[in-house]
């Protein structure tokens, strides 16, 4: 088993979906009046527009933080109050709405935790065991949990996270933002997740979300994003979720009316890498019609050229990316995240060799 990241969000955001489909929550109603054991802190922003499960699951809620570093083994957690409002021991800052909800589509794990505690009040359960009922159990998912920390049972089957070459430490971390990046579980499991949601819409699902739902949510709402779900424009249409945990890199890639799809999990620092290749190769192997290689040209500025580009380039709080150079190569490196080459292919134009994650990728074309 290994971490699955950040495509613990899709899974999360079926059981979300189902929560809707049996009226529990609604898509388009103000969390808060949901929420129980805490509130989305109202604001000047909250005043025009509410925060509500459609923007939390499109990313397009307002809500500060990115992402999570986890937590290693043995240290103190916190509960996702305590994450929710930065108190420690959380290692991250509050969620907080900083811009109208609804208006920008930005990356939010801090929102998926949100929406982790509006499906525990709702049901008066705890999340993992709600979505292995609702959820994992129904597709076939008998080898994942959200159980965090990982129970004694199950560490016998799980994978050592690793970065700079070695084990982390404690062997992997731990993560109480379970709906943002706490799910462990297979690339086959991840697959038969992939396999459900491409099958729904032709009437052929387990029955997790009704083929209405199942469009919904693979249908884009801001930006790039579906409900829970990226979405891409290519010569089929594609949904797809990248996911990076300390140690652990992963990606999940499936093309809707092709009937095609691929996961490529690892458990190494810079696996994605890998992952893009190993899929470059099953598109071939396989006639995608998509995720083919692009070929470009790579032009060299004048080293004195490239110190101007050098700083820190803050896209949101406490997320940025930091440029460096040695020579005539240049590196951008985002919060949390390593440091990868960017070539420059036209004048103040750039491309980074690796897809961090969909949102990293889009990040660096607006530093560009």
């Amino acid at each position: 088993m290994f971490e699955a990241g950040s495509i613990s969000k899709p899974v999360a955001a079926v059981g979300a979906l189902h929560l809707v489909e049996e009226k529990k929550l609604a898509l388009d109603e103000d969390v808060n009046q949901k929420l129980r054991s805490w509130k989305v802190p109202e604001n000047s922003f909250t005043a025009q527009q509410k925060v509500t499960l459609r923007r939390l699951l499109s990313h397009s809620a307002g809500l500060t933080v990115h992402g999570f570093p986890g937590y290693q083994r043995g240290l103190p957690l916190p509960t996702v109050v305590q994450v929710l409002d930065g108190v420690k021991p959380a290692n991250t800052e509050p969620v907080r709405v900083d811009i109208v909800p609804g208006t920008q589509s930005r990356y939010s794990g801090g929102g998926f935790t949100i929406m982790q505690l509006l499906i525990t009040d709702v049901t008066a359960t705890s999340f993992p065991d709600f979505m292995a009922r609702t959820v994992l159990r129904p597709i076939g998912m008998t080898h994942s949990t959200y159980e965090q920390p990982l129970p004694d049972s199950l560490t016998v089957n799980a994978a050592t996270a690793c970065a700079d070459g070695a084990p982390i430490p404690g062997k992997y971390n731990t993560y109480p933002e379970m709906a943002a990046a706490g799910l462990w579980t297979t690339p086959s499991d991840l697959a038969k997740f992939g396999i459900e949601v491409m099958n729904s819409p032709q009437g052929r699902s387990k029955g997790v979300l009704s083929k209405e739902m199942t469009l919904q949510m693979l249908s884009k709402q801001k930006g790039t994003f579906g409900l829970g779900i990226g979405l891409e424009e290519t010569p089929a249409p594609v949904f797809q979720h990248g996911g990076v945990d300390e140690g652990f890199e992963a990606m999940l890639f499936f093309i809707q009316n092709a009937g095609k799809g691929a996961v490529v999990m690892t458990n190494g620092q810079g696996g994605i890498a890998l992952a893009e290749e190993i899929l470059r190769s099953i598109a071939a192997e396989y006639g995608w019609p998509t995720y083919h290689p692009k070929a470009f040209t790579k032009i060299t500025p004048d080293p004195k050229v490239l110190e101007t580009y050098e700083g820190e380039y803050q896209l949101e709080p406490n997320f940025s990316i930091r440029i460096t150079h040695d020579g005539d190569r240049l590196f951008a490196q985002a919060t949390n995240q390593p440091k990868f080459e960017i070539f420059e292919t036209k004048p103040n134009e750039f491309l980074v060799w690796v897809a961090v994650s969909h949102i990293f990728f889009w990040q660096l074309q607006v530093l560009a």
